[in-house]
């Protein structure tokens, strides 16, 4: 991991230099191309200098405007100027040298620095590879194992689950609560869990908080859920328990083309609040995001259902079902029936 940030350091670095190396060897060689060019200028001054008659070539001033020695003058001027211009050339190529000469160092210590981790780094793979083909057959053993670990653990959790059935139904049994023998009209087992499978479903699709492992106990013709009999939790979870039921085993005799009415009829399914009664076991609140999630399966039911309530639903369910008001007293719908039908 170190030689993997030192190498990605060196290779900035390295892509830095080799960049302020290319500008600076192409500002030297301009550098040398102006004194190239200053010399064959001082060459050419000297040359021209020897024209005596004529327009003057360095001004373009005509013989009658010309002062004596004016070539003379001219090309003193002119090799002046250029022996000046390539002195200071010269001082910037000298101050530049210097620079590209550590640039250049700087640049063959750090593609000595990155070939050395290269190689490092390469070592360490042939290391990684080689313990990898060496626990390949570890790796293979150990998805075997967890794969048994999680067999093992669902077949515990399913004995666990089954012994405290076993406790539940012998306390009850020893306390005379349950009969010893099958009630006359037994449902087999397979068929009650695939029911509890759909009570559970729509209870999680409702969102109810504390009702997990819904059951039909048969031999009391009971839900429990929670680890609690219906009976025992509040007004709240026991109406929408009820509820549940009802909806599950319609949803249950349809999808299976089982014989039943085809409707149901749910009386305030969803309470979201009731004072509790005396030596009322405190329960869970049924909170508005289960009755919001009752009255949205509910538009997906298959039948009809039928739902009585003191609340008004929510706005997305007066848009798409049926809704009547009661007006109590007056009006032409003062309760279920209407006052044509009375």
């Amino acid at each position: 991991m170190s030689t993997a940030r030192d190498l990605a350091t060196l290779d900035e670095r390295l892509t830095e230099v080799s960049d302020l190396l290319g500008r600076f060897r192409l500002l030297e060689a301009q550098y040398r191309s102006d004194l190239d060019r200053l010399a064959m200028v001082n060459e050419v001054g000297s040359v021209l200098g020897y024209f005596k008659i004529g327009t003057c070539v360095f001004c373009g001033a005509d013989p009658e405007h010309q002062r004596p020695g004016h070539g003379e003058e001219e090309t003193t001027q002119l090799h002046a100027a250029v022996e000046a211009e390539a002195a200071k050339t010269t001082t910037l190529l000298g101050d530049l040298l210097p620079t590209i000469e550590d640039l250049g160092g700087e640049q063959a210590e750090l593609v000595r620095h990155r070939n050395r981790a290269q190689s490092e780094i390469g070592t360490w793979d042939e290391m990684i590879a080689e313990l990898e083909q060496t626990i390949a057959p570890l790796r293979s053993d150990i998805e075997d194992l967890l794969e048994e670990r999680s067999r093992v653990e669902r077949d515990l959790e399913l004995h666990h689950r089954i012994a405290e059935l076993d406790e539940r139904k012998s306390r009850l049994v020893g306390e005379g609560a349950v009969p010893l023998t099958r009630p006359n009209q037994y449902i087999p087992n397979g068929i009650v869990s695939d029911f509890d499978s759909v009570l559970q479903q729509t209870l999680d699709t409702w969102q109810v908080p504390a009702v997990e492992h819904a059951e039909y106990d048969q031999y009391h013709a009971e839900i429990r859920a929670g680890s609690r009999p219906r009976a025992g939790r509040g007004k709240g979870v026991r109406s929408v328990l009820h509820s549940a039921f009802t909806t599950a085993l319609a949803r249950f005799c349809m999808d299976r083309d089982l014989h039943h009415l085809g409707f149901v009829v749910l009386d305030s399914p969803v309470v979201t609040y009731r004072d509790p009664e005396p030596e009322e076991i405190p329960d869970v609140e049924i909170t508005s995001t289960v009755v919001d999630r009752f009255y949205k399966d509910m538009l997906s039911f298959p039948g009809q259902a039928i739902v009585v309530e003191n609340d008004d639903p929510p706005i997305k369910v007066l848009s798409e079902a049926t809704t009547y008001h009661f007006t109590g007293g007056g009006g032409s719908r003062a309760a279920f029936f209407p006052v044509a039908m009375r």
